[in-house]
């Protein structure tokens, strides 16, 4: 493709909306799909390394996603710098890997570079940890290529001591892994997750192995990093294609021996009232308390927070186990209470969150980033629903429901729990559009063992049995709620779908 003067467009997912979206930028879509070229002279001329050759498309948390181009020699230069650090280490080492080609880091991580380095790679996408580590114990050596929200949402319970030997390193990126989870990989694996920070635009930028707290980032070879007088970021590397330094948008403190500390994004700065706050601050504050192991905070929209007048702020926060206990023990306003105190000591009363939400996991899309749309999804009064694994044949999504759902309305007065016409009517909803199926027919071997209340954030798994056939299951951490069998009229019933 690329020797005959072609670029390449990577969307930022493999959805028919998506794909049909972005057709009138492209000649072509090239899938999974058999293709059988007649036989032809296969001698190809040699690259340009300095034409744009690769397109990305950033997952922004808003807006319209940003195309950003990349040069084989933009990408040549990484991979370069990737062996460079670890090569030695993977060896032969085959290349496993729980996030998608289509955005930078995975493009790289379990593409482009084992190829370049003629190492192994599996290409399909690991979703599920069992697998994952399954395949891990059927090579000799693997390294995986994974992200922060499911590195950190590993089951705990889950035995890695036989993959101790099986594993050669653990990858990392999309964001900090918390200090927690790395330690946690550390304990049960022998080795900590190496992190790598980068973005779309400007490729990889540092790394670092939180072996011990308070590890600092060091950046890559080749790459240059300095700040501007706040302290913002400033990125110059071969990798981003660019003669004068890039702005990250992060901050960050330089110490003496070059490592860096990051402080937090630049420009997450919001007005409440009239005073200016930033987000990064009280979310740093937030963490900073023995109640909270992650935060999020964001400005709601009107119909979100039900005011009148501005965006009040809304705090979206994973607890940790002191957390949890007074959650569970002495109730949710309390524990927000303790909270607001907390912040009263750094910030004014009038910028303190008026709405929380308090989820067992922050939401991630299939990439592993939170979005801002997701997060506001959890102040819904009705439920967010986050798609995150999804295959041909499976689909797995994440249904919060907060605690003043209209879903659960008399149903019953006292004691809420979700109508099982509702859980049926979900999974159904989210058949349609995924397979090629018409209208409903049926539903067969419904089965509800326990019930679902307000604040609950469950798994709705859907599997394609073929024949119109969908089969669903909810559960809440392993425990099955409800399943069934969804049976739908379609227009070939006689085939497999």
């Amino acid at each position: 493709m690329l020797a005959a003067g072609k670029q390449a467009l990577l969307p930022p997912n493999g959805q028919a909306g998506t794909l049909a979206d972005l057709m009138q930028h492209a000649d072509a879509v090239l899938s999974d799909i058999a293709i059988h070229p007649e036989k032809t002279d296969c001698t190809l001329p040699l690259l340009d390394l300095d034409a744009p050759s690769i397109t990305l498309l950033t997952s922004g948390s808003t807006g319209e996603p940003k195309a950003v181009r990349k040069t084989l020699r933009c990408l040549d230069a990484e991979i370069r710098a990737l062996e460079s650090l670890w090569g030695k280490a993977l060896g032969d080492a085959s290349i496993l890997a729980t996030v998608s080609h289509q955005h930078i880091y995975g493009l790289l991580f379990r593409l482009l570079w084992p190829l370049c380095a003629g190492r192994p790679f599996a290409a399909y996408t690991h979703h599920y940890p069992e697998q994952l580590i399954a395949d891990v114990l059927t090579h000799a050596r693997a390294a995986v290529v994974s992200s922060p929200s499911q590195l950190k949402r590993f089951p705990p319970g889950m035995d890695l001591t036989a993959a101790r030997r099986h594993l050669a390193a653990v990858f990392s990126s999309g964001g900090p892994l918390p200090v927690t989870a790395a330690q946690d990989w550390l304990v049960r694996t022998g080795q900590a997750p190496i992190e790598v920070l980068g973005s779309t635009e400007t490729g990889g930028i540092a790394w670092r192995q939180q072996v011990a707290p308070d590890t600092h980032w060091q950046a890559l070879p080749s790459v240059q990093v300095t700040t501007d007088a706040g302290q913002n970021l400033l990125v110059q590397s071969p990798f981003t294609g660019m003669d004068s330094a890039y702005a990250t948008g992060d901050r960050i403190h330089v110490r003496a021996d070059g490592h860096f500390q990051l402080l937090g994004r630049s420009d997450r700065l919001v007005k409440i009232e009239e005073k200016r706050l930033s987000l990064t601050s009280m979310e740093q504050h937030l963490m900073a308390s023995p109640w909270v192991e992650d935060a999020r905070v964001l400005v709601l929209p009107q119909q979100a927070s039900g005011t009148t007048g501005a965006g009040r702020l809304g705090v979206v926060a994973t607890l940790t186990t002191q957390g949890q206990a007074l959650l569970h023990g002495q109730g949710k306003q309390v524990l927000t209470q303790q909270l607001r105190q907390h912040l009263g000591d750094h910030f004014e009363r009038v910028l303190l969150p008026r709405k929380w939400r308090f989820p067992e996991q922050l939401p991630t899309d299939m990439q592993g980033k939170t979005s801002q749309a997701a997060l506001v999804g959890l102040f819904s009064s009705t439920a967010s629903i986050q798609v995150v694994a999804e295959d041909d044949t499976h689909r797995q999504l994440h249904i919060t429901f907060p605690p003043d759902s209209r879903l659960f309305d008399g149903h019953f007065p006292g004691l809420p729990i979700l109508p099982g016409v509702v859980q049926f009517d979900m999974a159904a909803r989210q058949c349609v559009g995924w397979y090629p199926l018409d209208t409903f027919s049926r539903i067969d071997k419904l089965k509800f063992q326990e019930p679902v209340v307000p604040g609950d954030t469950i798994t709705l798994s859907l599997q394609n049995m073929g024949n119109g056939q969908v089969h669903f299951s909810y559960a809440l951490d392993d425990k099955p709620l409800s399943s069934g069998r969804i049976v739908f009229k379609t227009s070939s019933s006689d085939k497999p779908l």
